[in-house]
């Protein structure tokens, strides 16, 4: 057999939301959301008019039933019949700001304020104020499936651009793949959720001692994916990711190792935890080729690796072979392995033939390794019927990287995994991919003794991680895919670019020219993907009265529950979260969780909603204002307390300003963390001064000294 070197060849890009079923374990395609997912007349949700969440189902394995319910940080959740919790993105954004700012502390901060004031910054900065202004965190037009094409959003500059109200001047919550380079085969999808504001809150968050990361979804970047919005609580991980640029998908719907490493699937692995120093010896002699393989080798860093080798796990035979000669003579595997200069010397030895070396190492992009594959894929006949595709779905790619790869950024062993799989086809039909032979190489002249060398050093690099020297192939060849890594319900076929109907209408037009709004369906169209696993609406229920304004004794009753037992609280909370009812999680048990506790704060404050009132989003405006003008209040009452005006500063203080908080925080002898705390909490300065256990006049002072509540 002779292999002729070529380009390269194209490979079918992986995209798209993928996840794993809690239940089955088994990896599907989201797919779009199917027409239930609609609010309205015909197909009642729920009493809040919201859908439901965008990846609230399992693609076709169903779409399990479930109820909205308030999470810890007082965002609106989704939990399914499997108890997995579903929060569309605004509410992602509000328990993802509400986890970060409690890992840093920073417990006196209310997400959902927080998370408010980034959106009133970006509203303020929109260059289309009036038509492209976004609500509060508490309306229900967040809460709607509205889509419309990819707009970035990395960038201050970039969020006040962005349109996110269509013609009829309704809210897009969705964005498509349309705009990232999306391939045919999987057409025009609903993404991820659009957060044009995350730039504000990332300037906030910076504010607030926080960092955000690089590529913060949310936070950063003005949108957020599953993985931040399906969680299931009883693994603490996702059950779903959006599909990474590197986590290419098979044109059959096969899962990319690096994707099944990350959701923690095995998938019915015949090969697993494949590394490719476990593999060198199934390797043709091509692989020995001599000539420069891109950039310099750094043979210290090789050589480093080789003396951090832990020797009590090699075998003796093995430590003892010898490996090189010098002018002092033959010198041992042992000896390399304990002196730096033999180290560095043996990766001399080794970088003679690159492709080799890189590849052990971790680094396919150096040498021929990529061509290898290529030609293999391009003019290697296989057995009738049997494809390497179908092949690579029973060998899963090892996870473990030396300090050379980390710090390269790079992992070789998923191309190991690939040339596994054409080693175990080629042996099958009776031609051992180790015997091919290649043309347009030039091979080491001693490549036996190169062979030798690398595969004795590929088996100390296995036994050091415990792993098999030498991996046999398969004593029976897999025939057809491994389904336990296929993802289900994966177009095979290229789909139509356009949307479906059933969501083609909720798309937003940014032609303002066409003022006619869009209706509203009036008949749900059940997709065929989705007809056999639908499940029976709730009944609809009445409309629900608008609330009741508080009177003094219901506000005496609220201040009172803040001092109830444990055991008082738990028997509200069940009773109005119903869970341990039918089909739902059991009740909490021993001491009180930080829902609890969060619950019981919430409806103890009477200048928060209550669940009832936020899930509904009834009167937000109204209190709204009435936080706002209780603010103005207490700033006045404060700038005429001489006691106050005592600590005050000459002029106003910034909260954007570093000294300015450092200021202050020296001068009430309080940190900069407690100084911010006080800025971003509402409501009675005095249950903020309670909260956060300072002198009411500490409270004060800072919120007049920054302007806060002061009249705009």
């Amino acid at each position: 057999m002779r292999l002729i070197l070529k380009k390269g060849y194209p490979i079918l890009k992986g995209d798209g939301n993928h996840g794993v079923h809690p239940v089955t374990g088994q990896p599907f395609y989201y797919g779009n959301p199917p027409p239930e997912f609609f609010h309205s007349e015909e197909n009642p949700l729920n009493e809040h008019g919201f859908d439901r969440p965008l990846f609230s189902h399992y693609g076709e394995h169903g779409i399990p039933q479930g109820e909205f319910g308030l999470g810890e940080f007082g965002e609106a959740v989704f939990t399914d019949e499997h108890g997995v919790e579903h929060r569309h993105g605004i509410d992602g954004v509000i328990h993802k700001v509400g986890r970060r700012l409690r890992e840093a502390g920073l417990t006196n901060i209310e997400p959902t304020d927080f998370v408010n004031e980034a959106i009133r910054r970006y509203n303020e900065a929109h260059k289309n104020s009036e038509e492209h202004n976004l609500p509060p965190v508490k309306s229900d037009e967040w809460r709607k499936l509205r889509s419309m094409d990819f707009q970035h959003s990395r960038s201050k500059s970039q969020a006040s651009e962005t349109k996110v109200r269509g013609q009829a001047g309704n809210l897009g919550t969705v964005y498509t793949n349309a705009g990232r380079g999306s391939q045919p085969s999987l057409g025009l999808f609903h993404e991820s959720y659009a957060i044009p504001f995350a730039p504000f809150l990332a300037a906030m968050m910076t504010d607030a001692g926080v960092t955000p990361r690089r590529y913060d979804e949310g936070i950063s970047v003005g949108h957020i994916s599953v993985d931040d919005l399906s969680f299931n609580p009883a693994t603490g991980k996702p059950v779903g990711s959006r599909k990474r640029v590197n986590e290419k998908i098979g044109p059959n719907g096969e899962l990319n190792d690096t994707f099944l490493n990350r959701m923690g699937i095995d998938g019915d692995i015949a090969v697993d935890n494949l590394h490719s120093h476990e593999m060198m010896h199934l390797l043709p002699d091509g692989i020995y080729a001599t000539g420069r393989a891109g950039r310099p080798t750094n043979f210290a860093a090789f050589g480093s690796i080789l003396t951090s080798l832990d020797q009590s796990k090699i075998p003796k035979e093995l430590l003892d072979e010898v490996i090189m000669q010098d002018e002092g003579g033959p010198i041992t595997m042992r000896q390399a392995l304990s002196n730096e200069t033999y180290a560095n010397a043996l990766a001399r030895k080794l970088a003679e033939t690159p492709g080799a070396l890189h590849l052990m190492m971790g680094d396919s992009t150096q040498g021929n390794t990529k061509k290898i594959i290529s030609v293999l894929r391009e003019e290697v006949p296989l057995p009738e019927g049997v494809t390497t595709d179908d092949m690579r779905t029973h060998i899963k790619a090892g996870s473990v990287r030396n300090a050379y790869q980390k710090g390269r950024g790079k992992n070789s062993h998923k191309d190991a995994a690939e040339l596994f799989a054409y080693a175990q086809l080629l042996e099958a039909a009776g031609t051992p991919l180790r015997d091919a032979q290649m043309v347009g190489v030039n091979l080491h002249p001693d490549v036996e003794g190169q062979r030798r060398l690398t595969e004795t050093v590929a088996a100390a690099l296995s036994h050091h991680h415990d792993h098999t020297p030498n991996r046999s192939l398969l004593d029976e060849v897999p025939t057809g895919p491994n389904t336990g890594r296929m993802s289900a319900g994966f177009p095979t076929a290229p789909m139509s670019m356009d949307l479906p109907q059933h969501l083609d209408q909720y798309h937003l037009k940014f032609d303002r020219m066409a003022s006619t709004p869009i209706a509203e369906p009036k008949e749900q169209e059940i997709s065929e993907q989705y007809a056999k696993v639908r499940q029976t609406p709730p009944a609809q229920t009445p409309p629900s009265t608008p609330p009741i304004t508080p009177s003094e004794e219901y506000r005496q009753a609220q201040r009172a529950f803040r001092y109830a037992t444990p055991e008082q609280v738990r028997r509200v909370y069940v009773a109005r979260s119903g869970l341990g009812g039918e089909g739902r999680a059991p009740a909490p048990t021993g001491p009180m969780t930080p829902q609890e506790q969060r619950f019981q704060q919430t409806l103890s404050d009477p200048y928060q909603q209550t669940l009832d009132q936020y899930l509904r989003g009834d009167s937000s405006p109204i209190e709204d204002r009435l936080i706002k003008a209780m603010e103005n209040l207490q700033y006045k009452d404060a700038l005429n307390d001489d006691n106050i005006r005592k600590h005050l500063p000459s002029q106003n203080l910034s909260m954007m300003n570093e000294d300015d908080l450092s200021y202050m925080a020296e001068k009430m002898s309080i940190t900069k963390h407690d100084v911010r705390a006080i800025l971003f909490s509402k409501g009675d300065w005095h249950r903020v001064a309670d909260t956060f256990n300072m002198s009411p006049t500490i409270v004060k002072a800072v919120k007049v000294a920054f302007g806060g509540g002061a009249d705009e």
